[in-house]
């Protein structure tokens, strides 16, 4: 029979083991399953209103760039006549103007006075105009010597379709064409659409248009300087006399010569 063994006072009491490590290493673990020991990040709700906004104004951009479209133009002046014509009274007589009875603006009737020619044995010879409309301009003043045939005053029928005589730059009017769209401003600030019916073939002087049109302060407006070229506009839904527009008004017209799409300008 074995002896129990004593313990030497004064000695600690040994220590059980540690288990030993396994070589295997242990599975990785899965990122928001089981790490449960870290914090959890969380997005603010007006961080994601914030990229939503920017992601519906660029999906906004694209669709305008791709969708809208931007006009290329050419602008000059032009002037307002019924059926496109200006009636001009001439001079039967060579002589003297004596009396003018109506003057710019004024609205005549056909076969009325407008004034009178003296002659050089005294005989005065009546100035009538042929139509009845609007006196746009008188020619010569009171004392004037004229002769005969010489244009005396321009006068415009009132009522009726409207055409728009107007006047561009030889390099703009190259780009105009029968059928181009375009918009007519008039003084009343009202702006209508119309559409380009004839493109004159060649320049003309400030003179020809004067002549054209029957009235040389006309055409100090329409065409002040070197050479143009005649278009007829004829507006839509746009007659004389109807409160917007009367014959021998001054218009700017535009020609639309082509058009894009701005995204065109990126690429």
């Amino acid at each position: 029979m074995t002896a129990p063994t004593s313990q030497t006072p004064g000695t600690a009491a040994q220590q059980p083991e540690e288990p030993p490590r396994s070589l295997v290493p242990e599975p990785p673990r899965q990122a928001g399953v089981d790490r449960f020991d870290d914090a959890i990040v969380v997005t603010r709700t007006r961080a994601w209103i914030g990229l939503a906004a920017c992601l519906a104004l660029l999906i906004g951009v694209i669709i305008w760039a791709t969708t809208a479209t931007v006009n290329h133009t050419v602008t000059g002046s032009g002037v307002a006549l019924v059926n496109g014509t200006i009636t001009r009274v001439e001079s039967p007589v060579a002589g003297t103007v004596v009396e003018w009875r109506t003057d710019a603006n004024q609205l005549v009737r056909a076969s009325q006075v407008l004034g009178w020619v003296e002659t050089g044995n005294h005989r005065r010879v009546p100035l009538v105009t042929p139509i009845s409309g609007r006196v746009l301009n008188l020619e010569v003043g009171v004392g004037a010597t004229v002769v005969k045939g010489q244009p005396m005053s321009s006068i415009t029928a009132v009522r009726g379709p409207l055409v728009i005589l107007a006047f561009l730059k030889p390099t703009d009017a190259q780009l105009v064409f029968q059928g181009m769209r375009a918009l007519l401003s008039f003084p009343g600030g009202q702006t209508f659409p119309g559409q380009v019916v004839h493109v004159g073939a060649l320049p003309i002087t400030r003179q020809e248009v004067a002549s054209g049109i029957g009235s040389p302060a006309l055409a100090d407006i329409v065409a002040p300087s070197g050479s143009v070229v005649a278009i007829t506009v004829a507006p839509t839904g746009l007659k004389a006399g109807g409160g917007t527009a009367d014959a021998g008004d001054v218009t700017s017209v535009t020609v639309i010569v082509g058009s894009t799409h701005p995204i065109n300008y990126v690429f």
